[in-house]
């Protein structure tokens, strides 16, 4: 384990916030969340070193699971059905330089691939590519006929201001390293390139109501915590310009994060058993929990945010 400062302001000073543990791959631990006393962003601390975080990402990790067919199914209702598409919203709606007809586009984190087969579907003249962390799925991506590379982020193997879109679907709280791998997106993205990321949301009410169940919480995976705020500050630190902070329309991390209380409250087995099934998100309740989204989302108070940053 490590202790830190803190990556925006440098401090290390600290309040002390909750203690939580792994609910996701259910190996023994404690963890400490924390609050910087200069910035307020919330992190991991101590942590798990570079070597220590391998063990918490397993084959059998939820992101390396490949689905290349829900991917083009996805793809292809976004273009028969646009505007359903824009009103269901099941994860980001986001349609960026869609009027060129080529761009270049990295993914990091990119996992099973998932998300670059969905944009290799919607716009096949595009150059798309995608890096990570595990060299299983970067070989399975290779034999897919899609461009994918080994790498922390912190040596991006692409030439500088050479890409228009870097995307990073939850992934910063991942990330040790964290201004190193937002210099390299820097980088290698032109003057003007557009840098979409999402993050859970510690400022929302979901992460107040569940506390050490939310699902967003992900120890210790999740080595920080964003807000608006403090996401905010970090990329503007690194050189980038916040257009726009998008609250998604998704209800599905309050469903896990009831799951995940129930699993760590003192409830029978069956009871367990039976709430692992209902509770389990699916396009049902996605549909029926919509007009709360959409208020959430209004009240910016969803449990994930989508930001649109733009290199200066």
């Amino acid at each position: 384990m490590e202790k830190v400062r803190c990556p925006i302001c440098n401090n290390h000073k600290f309040t002390h916030i909750l203690i939580g543990q792994d609910n996701i791959n259910k190996i023994q631990g404690k963890f400490n969340i924390v609050k910087c006393t200069g910035c307020h962003l919330l992190l991991t601390n101590p942590r798990p070193n570079l070597i220590e975080i391998k063990k918490y990402y397993p084959i059998k990790y939820i992101p390396y699971h490949p689905d290349f067919k829900k991917s083009v199914t996805i793809a292809n209702f976004r273009l028969k059905y646009p505007l359903i598409y824009s009103i269901i919203d099941p994860q980001h709606n986001i349609n960026l330089l869609t009027h060129k007809k080529i761009n270049n586009i990295l993914e990091i984190g990119c996992g099973a691939g998932n998300y670059l087969y969905e944009l290799k579907t919607l716009y096949p003249n595009w150059n798309i590519s995608g890096v990570d962390i595990s060299e299983t799925n970067i070989n399975y991506l290779k034999k897919n006929n899609i461009n994918a590379y080994l790498s922390n982020l912190t040596n991006i193997p692409h030439k500088d201001s050479s890409l228009d879109i870097v995307y990073g679907w939850m992934v910063l709280e991942h990330v040790h390293e964290l201004n190193k791998a937002i210099l390299e997106i820097h980088r290698v993205l032109k003057n003007n390139g557009i840098f979409c990321l999402s993050v859970p949301n510690a400022a929302s009410w979901e992460f107040k109501l569940f506390k050490e169940n939310w699902h967003g919480l992900h120890l210790p995976n999740h080595l920080y915590h964003f807000t608006p705020k403090s996401i905010t500050m970090l990329l503007e630190k690194n050189n980038f310009y916040v257009k726009k902070i998008i609250f998604q329309k998704n209800f599905s991390s309050v469903f896990s994060s009831l799951s995940v209380s129930i699993e760590n409250s003192s409830s029978p087995k069956f009871i367990k058993k039976i709430s692992r099934k209902v509770l389990k998100w699916n396009i049902f309740y996605h549909l029926v929990t919509l007009p709360f989204s959409y208020l959430l989302s209004f009240l910016k108070q969803s449990g994930r945010i989508t930001i649109i940053a733009y290199k200066k």
